[in-house]
């Protein structure tokens, strides 16, 4: 099995594992290791713990050269992160994936308490 295919078999279980309860997502300031030395701005970033293992989502928007106008502009991604317990990151997937961008809304919905926001509303007593 690849590299990758595991990367995204990873994931998606994450996916499951939030959407079932079986792991929680604290929404956190992003350590000074994702953010020193650079202009990036992470706007949102979300850690769990996973079998001993400290894993991260964030959005991440950072500045790009265009050369044809010699001009930057501001791009953004969704970045899968593992870290040590000193918060340095051993390994991160910036890959533009959908498997990625679902985890980031399914940790972004929960952590948010959407559906039970929805189920209020629906709700027919006034």
């Amino acid at each position: 099995m690849s590299f990758h295919s595991k990367a995204t078999q990873l994931v998606t279980k994450l996916i499951r594992f939030t959407n079932e309860n079986k792991i929680q997502w604290n929404i956190k300031d992003p350590p000074s290791s994702i953010t020193r030395g650079t202009d990036d701005i992470v706007p949102i970033y979300f850690e769990a713990k996973y079998k001993d293992k400290y894993v991260a989502i964030y959005q991440q928007r950072y500045q790009s050269f265009y050369p044809e106008n010699e001009s930057f502009y501001w791009s953004e991604r969704i970045v899968f992160a593992v870290l040590d317990a000193q918060d340095r990151v051993l390994w991160e997937c910036a890959d533009h994936s959908p498997a990625l961008i679902d985890l980031m809304n399914t940790v972004r919905e929960k952590s948010a308490g959407i559906d039970n926001l929805l189920d209020d509303l629906l709700d027919d007593e006034i």
